[in-house]
């Protein structure tokens, strides 16, 4: 940021570096939505990562620019009990080592997102 600042960029505020978000507490918003009830009428969804093409209302959609944040993976190798089966299973499919990632993850191409401020 300081190199944009001297090329005569003004921020209003600079972003918040987070290192520990991935100890936050997760909210189970599933569980939580009208107060509880919506988990006895709806299943849990756990969309594919990475999927590629899907029909929406007949057309062909894909998903643009999916990337799976860097907290993911920190979040799983520092919490036994932390295993988003649809992360599990695109680490399968693409055969990617996330217990050694360190960085936001394009869905499609494996490639880490390299952000600098």
């Amino acid at each position: 940021m300081s190199k944009a600042e001297s090329l005569g960029l003004e921020f209003r505020r600079i972003p918040d570096q987070l290192d520990d978000v991935h100890e936050a507490a997760i909210s189970d918003s599933h569980g939580e939505f009208l107060s509880g009830i919506y988990r006895w009428v709806s299943p849990h969804f756990s969309r594919q990562i990475g999927g590629g093409k899907v029909l929406v209302d007949g057309a062909e959609s894909r998903n643009l620019f999916e990337t799976i944040d860097r907290s993911v993976f920190e979040r799983m190798q520092g919490n036994a009990s932390y295993r988003p089966p649809n992360v599990l299973e695109w680490s399968a499919r693409h055969g990617f080592d996330w217990e050694n990632c360190d960085a936001t993850t394009d869905a499609h191409t494996e490639n880490p997102i390299v952000c600098t401020f």
